[in-house]
Protein backbone atom coordinates (compact mmCIF):
# COMPACT_ATOMS: atom_id res chain seq x y z
CA UNK A 1 0.00 0.00 0.00
CA UNK A 2 1.79 3.43 -0.91
CA UNK A 3 2.94 5.78 1.92
CA UNK A 4 2.90 9.24 1.56
CA UNK A 5 6.44 10.95 1.71
CA UNK A 6 8.48 7.63 1.41
CA UNK A 7 11.94 8.53 0.26
CA UNK A 8 14.41 5.29 -1.30
CA UNK A 9 17.64 4.97 0.39
CA UNK A 10 21.07 2.83 -0.56
CA UNK A 11 23.21 1.96 2.28
CA UNK A 12 26.52 -0.24 1.60
CA UNK A 13 24.02 -1.81 -1.87
CA UNK A 14 20.84 -2.61 0.49
CA UNK A 15 17.73 -0.69 -0.27
CA UNK A 16 16.25 0.77 2.70
CA UNK A 17 12.77 2.31 2.56
CA UNK A 18 12.23 5.34 5.30
CA UNK A 19 9.41 7.13 6.11
CA UNK A 20 8.66 10.87 5.79
CA UNK A 21 5.71 10.56 8.16
CA UNK A 22 3.55 13.18 7.61
CA UNK A 23 1.18 14.29 10.41
CA UNK A 24 -1.24 12.24 11.81
CA UNK A 25 -3.90 14.05 12.64
CA UNK A 26 -7.14 11.85 11.78
CA UNK A 27 -6.23 9.05 14.22
CA UNK A 28 -4.38 9.74 16.88
CA UNK A 29 -2.07 6.73 18.35
CA UNK A 30 -3.40 6.88 21.93
CA UNK A 31 -6.93 5.80 20.35
CA UNK A 32 -4.75 2.32 18.76
CA UNK A 33 -1.75 1.22 20.79
CA UNK A 34 -3.72 0.91 24.55
CA UNK A 35 -3.83 -2.27 26.48
CA UNK A 36 -0.73 -4.03 25.25
CA UNK A 37 -2.11 -3.88 21.54
CA UNK A 38 0.81 -3.28 19.10
CA UNK A 39 1.55 -3.25 15.29
CA UNK A 40 3.52 -6.51 15.68
CA UNK A 41 0.52 -8.12 16.92
CA UNK A 42 -2.62 -6.47 14.93
CA UNK A 43 -0.77 -5.82 11.95
CA UNK A 44 0.77 -8.82 11.06
CA UNK A 45 0.03 -12.56 10.11
CA UNK A 46 -1.28 -14.98 10.85
CA UNK A 47 -4.53 -14.04 12.54
CA UNK A 48 -4.60 -10.49 13.14
CA UNK A 49 -8.16 -10.10 12.29
CA UNK A 50 -9.91 -12.78 15.20
CA UNK A 51 -7.15 -11.94 18.31
CA UNK A 52 -7.96 -11.39 21.42
CA UNK A 53 -5.26 -9.34 21.86
CA UNK A 54 -6.79 -7.01 18.62
CA UNK A 55 -9.56 -4.65 18.05
CA UNK A 56 -13.20 -6.31 16.97
CA UNK A 57 -13.48 -3.27 14.68
CA UNK A 58 -12.38 -3.62 11.08
CA UNK A 59 -12.66 0.16 10.33
CA UNK A 60 -10.45 0.54 13.42
CA UNK A 61 -8.17 -2.02 12.46
CA UNK A 62 -7.38 -0.77 8.92
CA UNK A 63 -6.58 2.70 10.26
CA UNK A 64 -4.23 1.80 12.91
CA UNK A 65 -2.28 -0.08 11.25
CA UNK A 66 -2.22 2.29 7.79
CA UNK A 67 -2.58 5.65 9.55
CA UNK A 68 -0.85 5.78 12.68
CA UNK A 69 3.07 6.29 12.80
CA UNK A 70 4.25 3.02 14.78
CA UNK A 71 1.80 1.26 11.60
CA UNK A 72 3.77 3.31 8.84
CA UNK A 73 6.96 2.60 10.67
CA UNK A 74 6.25 -1.28 11.44
CA UNK A 75 4.94 -1.33 7.46
CA UNK A 76 8.29 -0.24 6.43
CA UNK A 77 10.75 -2.36 8.76
CA UNK A 78 8.40 -5.33 7.32
CA UNK A 79 9.00 -4.03 3.75
CA UNK A 80 13.03 -3.89 4.03
CA UNK A 81 13.37 -7.23 5.94
CA UNK A 82 11.34 -8.64 2.54
CA UNK A 83 13.63 -6.59 0.39
CA UNK A 84 16.91 -7.88 1.81
CA UNK A 85 15.61 -11.62 2.30
CA UNK A 86 15.23 -11.21 -1.66
CA UNK A 87 18.84 -9.96 -1.73
CA UNK A 88 20.01 -12.86 0.15
CA UNK A 89 17.90 -15.24 -2.50
CA UNK A 90 15.10 -15.94 -2.11
CA UNK A 91 12.07 -15.34 -4.53
CA UNK A 92 8.65 -13.75 -2.96
CA UNK A 93 6.00 -13.27 -5.31
CA UNK A 94 3.83 -10.59 -2.88
CA UNK A 95 3.56 -7.61 -1.08
CA UNK A 96 2.47 -7.43 2.56
CA UNK A 97 -0.59 -5.21 2.42
CA UNK A 98 -4.21 -4.68 4.20
CA UNK A 99 -6.67 -6.33 2.03
CA UNK A 100 -10.53 -6.73 2.61
CA UNK A 101 -12.07 -7.77 5.79
CA UNK A 102 -9.32 -6.42 8.08
CA UNK A 103 -6.65 -8.86 7.59
CA UNK A 104 -3.40 -8.14 7.08
CA UNK A 105 -1.31 -10.39 4.75
CA UNK A 106 0.44 -11.77 1.33
CA UNK A 107 -1.16 -10.25 -1.76
CA UNK A 108 0.39 -11.87 -5.12
CA UNK A 109 2.26 -9.17 -6.56
CA UNK A 110 1.84 -10.61 -11.04
CA UNK A 111 -0.24 -13.30 -12.06
CA UNK A 112 0.44 -16.56 -10.55
CA UNK A 113 -0.33 -19.29 -12.65
CA UNK A 114 -1.53 -22.65 -10.77
CA UNK A 115 1.84 -24.83 -9.73
CA UNK A 116 3.63 -21.34 -10.02
CA UNK A 117 6.38 -20.47 -6.96
CA UNK A 118 5.07 -18.38 -4.56
CA UNK A 119 7.42 -17.78 -2.27
CA UNK A 120 11.11 -19.41 -2.36
CA UNK A 121 13.12 -19.53 0.56
CA UNK A 122 17.17 -20.83 0.45
CA UNK A 123 17.48 -22.94 3.43
CA UNK A 124 20.64 -21.26 4.91
CA UNK A 125 17.91 -18.35 5.70
CA UNK A 126 15.40 -21.02 7.59
CA UNK A 127 15.54 -22.28 10.94
CA UNK A 128 15.24 -25.98 11.86
CA UNK A 129 16.66 -28.52 14.52
CA UNK A 130 19.79 -28.37 12.09
CA UNK A 131 20.38 -24.78 13.17
CA UNK A 132 19.72 -24.96 16.78
CA UNK A 133 23.27 -24.82 18.47
CA UNK A 134 24.83 -27.67 19.56
CA UNK A 135 24.70 -27.06 23.47
CA UNK A 136 20.81 -26.51 23.19
CA UNK A 137 20.48 -30.27 21.66
CA UNK A 138 22.76 -31.51 24.29
CA UNK A 139 21.00 -30.25 27.22
CA UNK A 140 17.77 -30.70 25.79
CA UNK A 141 17.80 -34.69 24.72
CA UNK A 142 19.45 -35.55 28.41
CA UNK A 143 15.85 -34.52 29.24
CA UNK A 144 14.40 -36.08 26.52
CA UNK A 145 12.90 -32.30 25.33
CA UNK A 146 10.08 -32.88 22.12
CA UNK A 147 11.17 -31.66 19.17
CA UNK A 148 9.21 -28.69 19.29
CA UNK A 149 11.05 -27.65 22.86
CA UNK A 150 14.52 -27.98 21.16
CA UNK A 151 13.85 -26.22 18.49
CA UNK A 152 12.23 -23.38 20.91
CA UNK A 153 14.99 -23.21 23.13
CA UNK A 154 17.35 -23.03 19.98
CA UNK A 155 15.37 -20.16 19.12
CA UNK A 156 15.70 -18.44 22.64
CA UNK A 157 19.12 -18.54 22.35
CA UNK A 158 18.89 -16.74 19.03
CA UNK A 159 16.86 -13.60 20.07
CA UNK A 160 20.00 -12.68 22.88
CA UNK A 161 22.50 -13.63 19.39
CA UNK A 162 22.48 -9.97 17.49
CA UNK A 163 24.47 -11.45 14.51
CA UNK A 164 21.63 -13.78 14.45
CA UNK A 165 20.11 -14.76 10.70
CA UNK A 166 16.83 -14.62 12.60
CA UNK A 167 17.50 -11.09 14.16
CA UNK A 168 15.35 -8.58 11.93
CA UNK A 169 12.48 -10.93 11.55
CA UNK A 170 12.42 -11.53 15.21
CA UNK A 171 12.22 -7.82 15.41
CA UNK A 172 8.92 -8.44 13.38
CA UNK A 173 7.23 -11.01 15.47
CA UNK A 174 5.19 -10.38 18.97
CA UNK A 175 6.27 -10.02 22.14
CA UNK A 176 3.58 -11.77 23.41
CA UNK A 177 0.40 -14.09 22.20
CA UNK A 178 -2.76 -15.35 22.41
CA UNK A 179 -2.85 -19.45 22.13
CA UNK A 180 -3.31 -21.49 25.48
CA UNK A 181 0.48 -20.73 26.73
CA UNK A 182 -0.86 -17.36 27.76
CA UNK A 183 -4.04 -17.81 29.06
CA UNK A 184 -5.71 -17.76 32.55
CA UNK A 185 -5.97 -20.07 35.16
CA UNK A 186 -9.75 -19.73 33.93
CA UNK A 187 -9.36 -20.27 30.57
CA UNK A 188 -6.87 -23.15 31.66
CA UNK A 189 -9.63 -24.70 33.51
CA UNK A 190 -12.09 -23.98 30.56
CA UNK A 191 -10.13 -25.49 28.79
CA UNK A 192 -8.65 -29.01 30.20
CA UNK A 193 -12.77 -29.67 30.40
CA UNK A 194 -12.42 -30.00 26.77
CA UNK A 195 -11.39 -32.72 23.98
CA UNK A 196 -8.52 -30.03 23.72
CA UNK A 197 -6.71 -30.33 27.10
CA UNK A 198 -4.20 -32.77 26.26
CA UNK A 199 -2.46 -29.59 24.44
CA UNK A 200 -2.43 -27.99 27.66
CA UNK A 201 -1.04 -31.07 29.51
CA UNK A 202 1.53 -31.19 26.16
CA UNK A 203 2.68 -27.54 25.55
CA UNK A 204 3.22 -27.13 29.37
CA UNK A 205 5.40 -30.41 29.34
CA UNK A 206 7.57 -28.80 26.91
CA UNK A 207 7.69 -25.31 28.48
CA UNK A 208 8.87 -27.22 31.80
CA UNK A 209 11.58 -29.80 29.84
CA UNK A 210 12.99 -26.49 28.04
CA UNK A 211 13.24 -24.88 31.60
CA UNK A 212 15.24 -27.96 32.58
CA UNK A 213 17.54 -27.74 29.83
CA UNK A 214 17.89 -24.12 29.84
CA UNK A 215 19.17 -24.13 33.50
CA UNK A 216 21.97 -26.65 32.50
CA UNK A 217 23.19 -24.66 29.61
CA UNK A 218 26.61 -22.34 30.28
CA UNK A 219 25.03 -18.95 30.98
CA UNK A 220 27.82 -17.58 28.66
CA UNK A 221 25.68 -18.47 25.78
CA UNK A 222 22.99 -15.97 27.33
CA UNK A 223 25.45 -13.15 27.05
CA UNK A 224 24.85 -11.91 30.63
CA UNK A 225 20.93 -12.33 30.17
CA UNK A 226 19.59 -14.94 32.31
CA UNK A 227 16.91 -16.76 30.63
CA UNK A 228 13.63 -16.63 32.18
CA UNK A 229 10.03 -18.42 31.84
CA UNK A 230 8.77 -15.31 29.70
CA UNK A 231 11.44 -15.93 27.01
CA UNK A 232 10.89 -19.74 26.82
CA UNK A 233 7.17 -18.95 26.84
CA UNK A 234 7.44 -16.79 23.42
CA UNK A 235 9.87 -18.69 21.66
CA UNK A 236 7.62 -21.99 22.32
CA UNK A 237 4.30 -19.95 21.16
CA UNK A 238 6.88 -19.05 18.21
CA UNK A 239 6.94 -22.93 17.00
CA UNK A 240 3.80 -23.92 17.53
CA UNK A 241 2.36 -20.79 15.69
CA UNK A 242 4.93 -20.46 12.90
CA UNK A 243 6.21 -23.46 12.29
CA UNK A 244 5.97 -25.62 8.89
CA UNK A 245 6.51 -29.11 9.07
CA UNK A 246 6.93 -30.42 5.50
CA UNK A 247 7.62 -33.90 6.16
CA UNK A 248 4.54 -34.00 8.47
CA UNK A 249 6.37 -35.22 11.74
CA UNK A 250 7.38 -32.76 14.70
CA UNK A 251 11.15 -33.18 14.01
CA UNK A 252 10.84 -31.51 10.49
CA UNK A 253 9.00 -28.46 11.73
CA UNK A 254 11.00 -25.47 10.77
CA UNK A 255 10.82 -21.87 11.27
CA UNK A 256 10.75 -20.22 7.41
CA UNK A 257 10.30 -16.37 7.45
CA UNK A 258 8.30 -14.85 4.93
CA UNK A 259 6.26 -18.23 4.67
CA UNK A 260 4.49 -16.98 8.08
CA UNK A 261 3.11 -13.72 5.91
CA UNK A 262 0.84 -15.92 4.45
CA UNK A 263 -3.22 -15.90 6.71
CA UNK A 264 -5.52 -19.19 6.88
CA UNK A 265 -8.06 -19.92 4.39
CA UNK A 266 -10.04 -23.08 4.38
CA UNK A 267 -9.96 -22.66 0.60
CA UNK A 268 -6.34 -22.48 0.09
CA UNK A 269 -4.92 -20.69 -2.51
CA UNK A 270 -1.12 -21.80 -1.41
CA UNK A 271 0.55 -24.74 -0.17
CA UNK A 272 3.92 -26.33 0.20
CA UNK A 273 5.88 -28.10 -2.12
CA UNK A 274 7.52 -30.88 -2.27
CA UNK A 275 11.14 -30.90 0.07
CA UNK A 276 14.26 -29.92 -1.52
CA UNK A 277 17.92 -29.50 0.10
CA UNK A 278 18.68 -25.98 -0.79
CA UNK A 279 15.49 -24.67 -0.42
CA UNK A 280 11.77 -24.57 0.72
CA UNK A 281 8.86 -23.48 -2.01
CA UNK A 282 5.25 -22.65 -1.80
CA UNK A 283 3.05 -22.90 -5.13
CA UNK A 284 0.21 -21.54 -5.95
CA UNK A 285 -2.86 -23.95 -5.85
CA UNK A 286 -4.81 -22.10 -8.50
CA UNK A 287 -4.05 -19.18 -10.99
CA UNK A 288 -4.00 -16.37 -8.80
CA UNK A 289 -4.44 -12.58 -9.78
CA UNK A 290 -2.46 -9.54 -8.79
CA UNK A 291 -4.12 -7.97 -5.78
CA UNK A 292 -5.86 -11.86 -4.98
CA UNK A 293 -4.64 -12.63 -0.85
CA UNK A 294 -2.57 -15.64 -0.71
CA UNK A 295 -2.99 -18.01 1.85
CA UNK A 296 -2.79 -21.31 3.12
CA UNK A 297 -4.87 -23.40 5.03
CA UNK A 298 -3.49 -24.64 8.76
CA UNK A 299 -5.72 -26.61 9.70
CA UNK A 300 -9.53 -28.03 9.53
CA UNK A 301 -10.19 -26.83 13.15
CA UNK A 302 -13.14 -25.67 15.49
CA UNK A 303 -12.59 -21.86 16.58
CA UNK A 304 -11.89 -23.36 20.02
CA UNK A 305 -9.04 -25.57 18.70
CA UNK A 306 -7.76 -22.71 16.60
CA UNK A 307 -8.03 -20.18 20.02
CA UNK A 308 -5.80 -22.91 21.83
CA UNK A 309 -3.28 -22.92 19.35
CA UNK A 310 -3.19 -20.37 16.94
CA UNK A 311 -4.63 -17.65 19.37
CA UNK A 312 -7.38 -16.26 16.68
CA UNK A 313 -10.80 -17.37 15.74
CA UNK A 314 -12.14 -17.81 11.95
CA UNK A 315 -15.18 -16.71 10.76
CA UNK A 316 -17.90 -18.50 9.22
CA UNK A 317 -15.90 -21.50 10.66
CA UNK A 318 -18.06 -24.60 9.41
CA UNK A 319 -16.15 -27.10 11.48
CA UNK A 320 -16.77 -27.63 15.30
CA UNK A 321 -20.38 -27.42 14.93
CA UNK A 322 -20.40 -23.93 17.14
CA UNK A 323 -19.01 -20.04 16.23
CA UNK A 324 -16.89 -18.32 19.77
CA UNK A 325 -17.85 -14.76 19.83
CA UNK A 326 -14.89 -12.76 21.32
CA UNK A 327 -17.52 -11.35 24.08
CA UNK A 328 -19.21 -14.48 24.60
CA UNK A 329 -17.34 -16.68 25.95
CA UNK A 330 -14.77 -16.57 28.90
CA UNK A 331 -12.08 -18.55 27.22
CA UNK A 332 -11.45 -15.17 24.61
CA UNK A 333 -11.18 -12.72 27.21
CA UNK A 334 -7.71 -11.37 26.95
CA UNK A 335 -5.29 -13.32 29.36
CA UNK A 336 -4.92 -11.63 32.79
CA UNK A 337 -8.05 -10.21 32.70
CA UNK A 338 -10.84 -10.97 35.35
Amino acid sequence: MPVAGRRRHLFGGRLLLVAAVPGVDAFSSAECWVGGWTPEICCSAPGAKGNPLCWDSVFTYDRCCTETEEGIQFDLRRRNFVADMVRRGATVQFDIRQVFGGRTGAVASRTLPSRSTVLRVPSTQVFSLKSVHSAVVEASRRHSCDAHAILSLGLALERVNPNSVLADWIKLLPLTFANVLWFSDRQLTLVQRTFFSYIVQNWFEDLDCMGRAAKEMNPNLWRGRPVTKEDLRWALSVVKTRGFAFEGTRESTMLIPLADFLNHNMVASVRTATLAEDALRFVATKDVMPGDELCIDYAQASNLEFLVRYGFRVEDNPFGGRQFELGGEPMQVMPGAP
